[in-house]
């Protein structure tokens, strides 16, 4: 849609492009041809070859005599050349006006529309085409929000914060369900590209603080794709980064005090030695933490 605008402004700015450029053509090409026309006036285009006289019921036909023009045809066309050549210059004057007016007009058509030019560019420098996001993907936790610059999306996904491991090794069935959060995963896409995968409280959408928040996340040796094709491939996306998030890796900690969670020593002494199955917990979303908007844990579980 966006490429169609823009194709469709290209040929429109082209289009008037060409016009007022005729335009101006034809108005300098009139102005010449008139000015041309009253230069070419003079009193010689009025003399006559024959004078008609009638008298009673005849009409006499006269005609000039060869010889050196008469003094007084002199100041005659003398006093006609002057009357014409003021003529002449108020015609020029009133032609020039005439022009002007019009040549103001193309250029004010012209600058309306460069002003419109400017500002539909400006619309779509900002603008992002609507993704086709149904009823269905919102139902699975997605929904969108337009970005900053031109072509941005950031795609929130509804998630949980579900750790399971410490350095893959099962953490104990309590602590599994004090640690779960419901997150947002936020992909930020331009146009087909994929520009960066966090993870955010959902109350007021700042970075989620857990142990590998450096703002934005470190997702260790996860990398996400770089482009993006079908909504389902945002959706893949946000899975795949709550899948890393199960794993707490203490060779890779950015923060080993995050709020609301146990500090990583405390949690490393409630980690299994094996590294067996990890234990499935069944817990209702309505029963988990959403980030800074609840109350502090309980310290006696937390400090120990």
């Amino acid at each position: 849609m966006v490429s169609f605008m823009l194709l469709s402004k290209e040929k429109i700015r082209k289009d008037l492009k060409n016009m007022t450029g005729n335009i101006k053509d034809k108005l300098k090409k009139y102005d010449d041809t008139m000015m041309s026309i009253i230069e070419d006036l003079n009193t010689n285009d009025l003399q006559t070859k024959t004078v008609t006289l009638r008298i009673g019921g005849t009409l006499f036909e006269l005609t000039p005599k060869a010889g050196e023009p008469l003094e007084i045809e002199a100041q005659i066309r003398k006093e006609y050349e002057e009357k014409l050549n003021e003529k002449r210059n108020l015609i020029k004057d009133s032609i020039k006006s005439k022009m002007s007016e019009v040549s103001i007009l193309v250029s004010s058509i012209q600058d309306e529309y460069e002003r419109k030019e400017r500002l539909l560019k400006d619309t779509l420098a900002k603008s992002a085409p609507m993704p086709n996001v149904t009823w269905d993907h919102a139902v699975r936790g997605l929904s969108i929000v337009k970005g900053q610059g031109r072509g941005e999306i950031c795609w929130l996904v509804k998630r949980t914060y579900n750790p399971k491991y410490v350095d893959h090794k099962n953490i104990e069935p309590l602590y599994i369900k004090k640690l779960m959060t419901n997150i947002y995963i936020r992909v930020r896409t331009q146009d087909d590209n994929i520009v960066g995968v966090s993870s955010h409280y959902m109350n007021n959408l700042e970075y989620f603080d857990h142990y590998h928040q450096n703002h934005p996340d470190c997702w260790g040796n996860w990398v996400y794709p770089k482009k993006w094709k079908v909504v389902e491939d945002i959706i893949t996306i946000a899975d795949q980064a709550v899948a890393v998030m199960e794993n707490i890796n203490t060779m890779s900690i950015a923060r080993r005090t995050p709020h609301l969670l146990p500090r990583l020593e405390t949690l490393r002494r409630h980690v299994s030695r094996e590294t067996t199955a990890p234990v499935d917990i069944k817990v209702g979303t309505t029963g988990l933490r959403e980030g800074l908007g609840m109350a502090e844990p309980n310290s006696d579980i937390w400090g120990n």
